[in-house]
């Protein structure tokens, strides 16, 4: 089965998951200290999680938090779509004056490991930053804007910014570690689509793209393998003469109508 293109930006979306590699917690109830101390492990995210979780899992504990947020609620990530993780994300950091604040009163020997210093706080903007970027190339295929010309464009994007993720995180090793992950998941998927002339072909057809597109942004050796998928989609396609010769048409006719 071809990746569609949601199935084609989840993938390589995944990429904290990959960095982030361990058990998840399925519910807010029935969590264990074992699953704790696994998502504390995983660094800022895992603790911003387990926090989220802290918070979530008792309507007193809900209650303080959201009398020192002004009503601001806390979200939480899930297993079943990427942009949960962004969505936390982004409220946490709107929040964090309030989950600072809620260490200070409140801490006790539950969440006490999870507290995010300034650095973590850091880490989380960068991932954030990053993830929203991703979350724009979402919004930007989805309803009609999804075709199929748009998929290896959409992939070329989110490619050059782990690029750019890796070039600019050379000192950062948290930071580095998930940008070659999230790369090399990306860089799986993008190498199924070489499986079918498809997705090349609905740039080439493509008016505003045509060849130039791949001449201007993709390596000589890619183009070249592109037009040798083009070259076979074509062949498998292109008119064939008809084994039979053509009727004559007679110019003239006997109805006297027609005539």
């Amino acid at each position: 089965m071809r990746p569609r293109v949601s199935f084609v930006l989840q993938g390589r979306y995944d990429w904290y998951g990959q960095c982030w590699a361990g058990p998840t917690i399925g519910c807010l109830h029935n969590v264990t200290l074992k699953h704790i101390e696994a998502w504390r492990k995983k660094g800022p995210l895992g603790r911003l999680h387990n926090f989220v979780v802290y918070i979530q899992r008792s309507v007193q504990r809900s209650q303080k938090f959201l009398a020192i947020s002004h009503n601001r609620r806390l979200a939480r990530d899930n297993d079943t779509r990427w942009s949960s993780w962004y969505t936390m994300l982004r409220a946490a950091l709107n929040l964090r004056d309030a989950i600072d604040g809620y260490f200070n009163k409140w801490m006790d020997a539950n969440c006490a490991g999870d507290e995010l210093s300034l650095e973590d706080w850091i880490t989380l903007e960068k991932i954030k930053s990053f993830l929203e970027k991703l979350k724009m190339t979402t919004k930007a295929l989805e309803s009609s804007f999804a075709t199929l010309d748009n998929v290896l464009l959409a992939m070329d994007f989110v490619l050059a910014q782990f690029e750019a993720g890796k070039e600019a995180a050379i000192d950062d090793l948290v930071m580095a570690l998930m940008y070659n992950s999230g790369w090399a998941k990306l860089d799986k998927y993008y190498r199924l689509t070489e499986e079918s002339p498809a997705y090349v072909a609905a740039i080439v057809l493509h008016p505003s793209h045509k060849w130039h597109y791949m001449q201007e942004n993709w390596k000589k050796e890619w183009a070249e393998s592109s037009k040798k998928l083009i070259e076979t989609l074509w062949n498998e396609y292109k008119p064939v003469e008809s084994p039979l010769p053509l009727c004559e048409v007679p110019s003239t006719t006997t109805n006297e109508f027609l005539n």
